[in-house]
């Protein structure tokens, strides 16, 4: 498009975070694209992404010099541009760890804000067991000074809700018990997210750290996970009966070369801790005796399910949000079911629908969506 174009005048391009040579090519393949003194400035983790043009000079980026290192962590750890007195030395222990990078000392600083020595002298204990190179092991000192309902909710962020609208999140972690509001206040306070125009963001090193977590102790059996997003991993644990009651999350999102998966009927057997699944369009199909037996479930999004109702097994207690987009479902679920938790109903497009008293068992519905429903 850009080629097409051949826009000769002179400008100023900023690429961040290219991760593939084909996003360089499509915006910037060659110099001649653009008029003389024209600047192309890209940030990559991926040095092949350079390759693109023997006109391209590289940079890598250095750390910190150690006066401005300290300045940044003091600002995170102090609130001011210096160390107060007698965490001098402290400090330069932590520099020691962080290595002039700009985020390490962000996160650290923040993690250390209003501490007293002691629990300094315990924070550097802990980085002293971590190789230098293994900046995720520093970011992880930060999580693992989070309470427990702060580790999950950062966790369900790195997951599924990066980059997610706040209200959004807000309301779903609501549904989990959580109380949003403070995790997400301490995630951001900490520097572990950040919350700019209303929707969650999170620095790519800091979810790459996350994904480390859950994958930690069972690296090589994602049934055994708390939380699955990839859908390489989620087929092989839906198509082999491999799921257990750790996985309390699963979201399985569009691919372009993923086939449908086949689920078997106890498919989510095992899952009885499951509070958060979503399944994009047409991903799985279902057996008409399919079971989802967990009593945890909160928000359920499943869009192009294939089923009259919900299955005969299914619990909506802690049911807070239900989207069956572009269904096939008559009716919500036979008989009467409690769903005195349920606020948001999505049904758009599901064509068969002719039945919905079952909403009458939702007292605390504030939303139902019935757009192109006949």
């Amino acid at each position: 498009m850009i080629k097409s174009r051949r826009y000769l005048g002179k400008v100023l391009i900023v690429l961040d975070d290219v991760d593939c040579p084909k996003k360089l090519r499509f915006f910037a393949d060659s110099p001649d694209w653009f008029g003389g003194g024209s600047i192309i400035i890209l940030t990559t983790r991926n040095k092949h992404c350079l390759n693109v043009n023997k006109a391209y000079s590289s940079y890598e980026a250095k750390g910190l010099a150690k006066s401005k290192a300290l300045e940044l962590f003091s600002w995170n750890a102090f609130k001011q541009h210096h160390p107060i007195e007698n965490y001098v030395d402290l400090c330069n222990r932590v520099l020691h760890h962080a290595k002039g990078l700009p985020l390490a000392l962000v996160v650290l600083g923040s993690s250390l804000f209003q501490r007293d020595e002691e629990y300094w002298e315990s924070t550097l204990d802990r980085l002293k067991t971590i190789p230098l190179d293994d900046i995720q092991k520093v970011f992880q000192v930060s999580y693992n000074g989070l309470d427990d309902r702060c580790k999950k909710v950062f966790l369900d962020i790195v997951c599924f809700f990066k980059d997610c609208g706040e209200k959004i999140v807000t309301k779903i972690l609501e549904g989990c018990r959580f109380h949003p509001k403070t995790e997400l206040n301490e995630l951001d306070e900490k520097c572990l997210i950040s919350i700019l125009d209303g929707f969650i963001r999170m620095h790519d090193s800091l979810q790459e750290m996350g994904w480390a977590i859950v994958r930690e102790k069972y690296p090589k059996n994602p049934g055994k996970w708390s939380r699955l997003w990839e859908y390489e991993d989620i087929e092989s644990v839906l198509t082999t009966n491999m799921g257990t009651e750790n996985i309390e999350g699963m979201f399985l999102n569009m691919s372009n070369t993923a086939e449908p998966i086949k689920l078997h009927v106890e498919a989510f057997k095992n899952m009885n801790r499951l509070r958060l699944l979503k399944v994009g369009p047409y991903m799985v199909r279902l057996s008409q005796d399919f079971e989802l037996p967990s009593r945890e479930l909160t928000y359920l999004e499943w869009s192009g399910y294939n089923l009259e109702s919900m299955p005969s097994n299914f619990h909506a207690y802690n049911l807070v949000e239900l989207h069956l987009r572009f269904s096939r479902v008559r009716r919500l679920w036979e008989g009467n079911m409690d769903a005195r938790m349920l606020k948001i109903l999505y049904l758009s497009h599901s064509e068969q629908m002719v039945d919905i008293s079952s909403i009458s068992s939702a007292p605390k519905l504030e939303f139902l969506l019935l757009e192109g429903c006949k």
